[in-house]
């Protein structure tokens, strides 16, 4: 289960990073290897996604390497976003020992400005190792122009994307699950992701 020119374990999971630690990692399935070390990723999520995000810290794959960060989701009067993210995860973030991931959820639109306010200023907090999780890419379902007049929305949206500041390790990571079209994924972006 390990790379043969660098003896380090092989691992496909978006949540794990190649061990370099002294430590001996141990196998937890086929390739996944959990290591001894410190590290941990600190998952936050729009509130949308709170159950998703559980379920995620709870599974066993993940205990103790995952944990939720801790980010409130409030409004002003005039409904503008107000977001806080809890000041002990903002001091965390900036540390070797944790990475950070954020689960958005961009199925409905009104919904998408408050995630990307918290997107674009993760990193200027020092996110290490940023990672932006999509599960479904719902923009996806316009991704060309038939006629002329016509906006293709998902290219739109993934020039946004690739807009996310880097982080301190270098490019934000965007993972898509369910990026509905395959002619969305061969849009070009120029950007920093």
């Amino acid at each position: 289960h390990k790379h043969p020119s660098t003896h380090l374990p092989i691992c496909t999971c978006i949540w794990t990073r190649p061990c370099t630690c002294a430590r001996a990692c141990t196998c937890v399935h086929p390739r996944t290897y959990r290591c001894t070390c410190t590290w941990q990723v600190i998952l936050f999520h729009h509130w949308t996604m709170e159950r998703l995000a559980k379920q995620l810290v709870a599974h066993p794959l993940y205990a103790g390497r995952v944990r939720l960060g801790r980010c409130s989701w409030e409004c002003f009067a005039d409904a503008t976003p107000s977001i806080q993210i809890d000041p002990e995860d903002c001091m965390a973030m900036d540390t070797e020992e944790h990475d950070v991931a954020f689960l958005a959820s961009f199925a409905e639109p009104k919904l998408i400005f408050e995630q990307l306010a918290l997107l674009y200023a993760m990193p200027r907090m020092r996110a290490r190792n940023f990672r932006v999780i999509v599960p479904y890419f719902s923009t996806g379902t316009m991704e060309r122009v038939e006629r002329p007049g016509q906006v293709a929305t998902a290219a739109t949206m993934a020039r946004i994307l690739s807009a996310v500041p880097s982080c301190p390790t270098g490019p934000s990571t965007i993972v898509i699950y369910d990026i509905h079209a395959l002619q969305v994924a061969r849009i070009r972006v120029r950007g920093r992701v």
